[in-house]
């Protein structure tokens, strides 16, 4: 047999409620604060924890939270959805860097910044110079993309490697975006 609640009678608003706190007051009719910045916030809004103000704030430290503990799923969520489906990733990926030019000329800079850091004084420029203009003649030539790969990359995760002639090489554009920045002996034709 299920125990029954105690019900208590608001000294406002005279409606039937079950006591939560030790207040005789409902929480429809409690003044609440923020739990972000302790403002008082009106009645009609007393089932809310935070003010709207506080919301952005609060929904962001959420939201980072929640991805530092399920980082893992998150990744392998992502990575089988643009699996399934790549052309739509590639889609939506082509959209935002049209919306947001802002953000694709920063990520140039930063790339820029990058190669030219990892080219020393040495290095020869006009070879480098030569092999991109080399590959895009091979593009033209063969009807499909050819890129100047980094055989080290610049950024890698276990070594860099420099912005010089003896670095790069000119492969397909589907193997140079399959390999990434990473770096390996079977990328490099060893087995």
């Amino acid at each position: 047999m299920e125990a029954k609640q105690k019900l208590w009678t608001c000294k406002r608003c005279k409606d039937s409620f079950v006591p939560v706190t030790g207040s005789r007051i409902c929480l429809s009719c409690a003044p609440r604060t923020c739990t972000g910045c302790g403002v008082s916030m009106p009645t009609a809004r007393s089932d809310k924890a935070i003010c709207s103000s506080c919301k952005p704030a609060v929904v962001l430290q959420r939201a980072t939270q929640w991805y530092a503990e399920n980082k893992n799923k998150k990744q392998e969520y992502d990575s089988a959805r643009r699996a399934n489906s790549p052309e739509a990733y590639r889609a939506a990926s082509k959209r935002f860097r049209i919306n947001n030019p802002e953000v694709k000329n920063a990520d140039t800079s930063v790339r820029r910044k990058r190669v030219q850091r990892a080219t020393p004084k040495w290095a020869n420029l006009f070879i480098i110079k030569e092999m991109y203009l080399l590959a895009r003649e091979r593009s033209k030539a063969t009807g499909f993309e050819w890129h100047v790969d980094h055989i080290i990359p610049l950024r890698g995760k276990k070594v860099c490697g420099l912005h010089v002639e003896s670095n790069l090489q000119i492969i397909p554009a589907e193997h140079n975006l399959k390999k990434r920045n990473h770096y390996s002996l079977e990328h490099n034709g060893v087995k």
